[in-house]
């Protein structure tokens, strides 16, 4: 029987380390039936444009690997287990899942089957929000992006179980919290052990060659903060030409100089992102582990250590 496993992600708990060493291992894989598929893979990343594609988002190219292209992909060969991985699919919603299980069936692919390992919510917001003004044209402050955040549905992890496993049935889907009390041994072994993979001590976790530079790290508060005024300011005044040549500043600055790491993350936009998912979270660790006192995230912290320096920046 072939199948598919999917790794939808979540954002921020740790989707680019995965599909870096699923790119870099695909002979590895195909040795022991594992197929990673080429279309919509960019520069070992995951199948992102696919999963836009199947969710009908806005940033979806037809140039970068379609879905029917993938599906033409999968029914052109015979290996048994398919692996994909894009953290799109989380947004999917009902029509966009029925979709892909659909056109998995018609492409000869019997049992369709996600992972996802979810972050602590206020972890996630706190990461997210660092990465998206890193990328730049970013202009929301980071309690105002936080609260929109949490009204997302996707957050809700005992509502997306519910709805993943109405689709996929109950045994075709694998939630993980990502904290290292629940993972058998780093984060790519856990996965490969999660999907079957017989042989992971000789799995590579190396990077993409062309990956081996660049750094999925966050950046200290002050520095995002400084660099999201500069984006509003930009965009207010219409002075986006000038935005590269300041961004090449910052990266200078953060070079020269050690820069407060400390959060912006208030301590009471901490305890109303944790107060909101608390109950959520209880019960779904009773679906996970059959015991709603199992604490998910026991090693989260707290977010909020913040420094003179910040408390005066930031108002609590």
């Amino acid at each position: 029987m072939r199948r598919a496993i999917i790794h939808i992600g979540s954002s921020k708990a740790g989707s680019t380390s995965i599909q870096h060493a699923l790119y870099s291992n695909r002979l590895q894989l195909l040795e022991h039936g594992f197929y990673y598929p080429k279309t919509g893979v960019f520069a070992g990343f995951g199948h992102a444009n696919v999963g836009r594609d199947i969710v009908g988002a806005a940033d979806f190219r037809s140039n970068k690997g379609t879905f029917a292209e993938l599906l033409k992909e999968i029914a052109s060969n015979d290996h048994q287990t398919i692996v994909l991985s894009t953290e799109t699919l989380i947004r999917a919603n009902a029509d966009a899942r029925h979709k892909l299980i659909t056109g998995f069936h018609e492409a000869g692919i019997q049992e369709v089957s996600v992972i996802v390992y979810v972050r602590e919510q206020a972890a996630m917001v706190h990461s997210l929000y660092g990465e998206l003004v890193r990328n730049g044209n970013f202009r929301a402050t980071f309690q105002e992006f936080a609260i929109r955040q949490i009204n997302r549905p996707f957050y809700d992890y005992t509502r997306l179980l519910d709805q993943l496993r109405g689709q996929y049935g109950v045994d075709n889907v694998i939630m993980v919290p990502f904290d290292v009390a629940h993972l058998s041994g780093d984060l790519i072994s856990d996965y490969l052990e999660r999907i079957g993979y017989p042989n992971a001590s000789n799995f590579a976790p190396g990077l993409n060659p062309r990956l081996r530079q660049r750094k999925n790290r966050g950046l200290p508060a002050q520095r995002l903060e400084a660099m999201r005024s500069v984006d509003a300011f930009l965009h207010r005044h219409r002075i986006n030409r000038k935005l590269l040549q300041l961004r090449r500043w910052f990266n200078f600055y953060d070079r020269l100089f050690a820069i407060d790491p400390s959060s912006f993350m208030t301590p009471r936009l901490e305890s109303r992102i944790r107060d909101r998912f608390d109950e959520s979270n209880r019960r779904l660790a009773g679906a996970l582990f059959g015991n709603e006192a199992i604490e998910l995230f026991p090693n989260r912290g707290s977010l909020a250590t913040r420094s003179p320096v910040q408390q005066k920046i930031y108002p609590k």
